[in-house]
């Protein structure tokens, strides 16, 4: 594991989300195994890459983006565009990156002493676990305070059928091949173990997160994180 961004944002959208309704042909940019979840809402899910994300939303080609959090959605400058500022998200409540190292270089790394290479993780985790979260606060206080971003959760009946779709598609997911279904099943047993409870107010256990890894055993996206709110928004999106 080589760093977390904590739990996300649902997305900027051009008008506010009151109902589902709201998402029948709406189009909007969202990665992975999230654009099957936004088609069944109603919507076109495009996975465009960043660079194209501005123009876009500017057109408007598409409706409403998601990228990651406060601190890098303040870097993007989508309150230029629009104020409507929605999560958490559905599909990345924790997204965990990964250093890949190729089976030679890894030889090498295993050679070196074990205090070495605790440094080296903690000189990606460190950063993260701790400069994202506090970087998130701040740069959420500029967007509210100096340019007058509203920041909502999505409505309750909204989130249930985020919620249901996205436990639909990763359950589906999971009996593509074998890896998949095995990493599903170890997922939930850790869950129940430690999240026996529904998600609140929509009776579905906890879901793994839809960042296009698959099945990758992330945060449930009823996990209770609160972050990216003022005093702290529920996950199901009560008051």
């Amino acid at each position: 594991m080589a760093g977390n961004t904590g739990t996300q944002m649902g997305g900027w959208f051009q008008k506010e989300i009151n109902s589902l309704s709201d998402f029948q042909d709406l189009k909007m940019r969202i990665p992975g195994l999230g654009t099957e979840v936004i088609n069944r809402l109603g919507g076109t899910a495009a996975n465009l890459p960043g660079g194209e994300i501005m123009p876009a939303l500017q057109s408007p080609v598409i409706d409403a983006t998601e990228w990651v959090g406060p601190w890098n959605d303040l870097a993007f400058s989508f309150y230029r565009i629009t104020k409507n500022y929605y999560g958490p998200v559905f599909h990345e409540p924790s997204a965990t990156l990964e250093l890949s190292v190729n089976k030679g270089g890894l030889g090498r790394a295993r050679d070196r002493p074990a205090d070495g290479r605790g440094e080296c993780r903690r000189g990606h985790q460190r950063p993260h676990a701790c400069g994202i979260p506090a970087a998130n606060v701040e740069s959420q206080r500029v967007l509210v305070e100096e340019y007058g971003v509203q920041i909502r959760p999505f409505p309750a009946e909204v989130f249930r059928e985020m919620l249901r779709h996205s436990d639909d598609v990763v359950r589906a997911t999971a009996q593509e091949d074998d890896p998949a279904r095995r990493n599903f099943e170890s997922w939930q047993r850790f869950r129940a173990y430690v999240y026996p409870q529904p998600v609140r107010g929509t009776g579905l256990p906890a879901t793994p997160g839809l960042n296009g890894n698959r099945c990758n055993g992330g945060a449930s996206a009823g996990s209770g994180s609160r972050s990216g709110f003022p005093g702290g928004a529920p996950v199901d999106g009560r008051p």
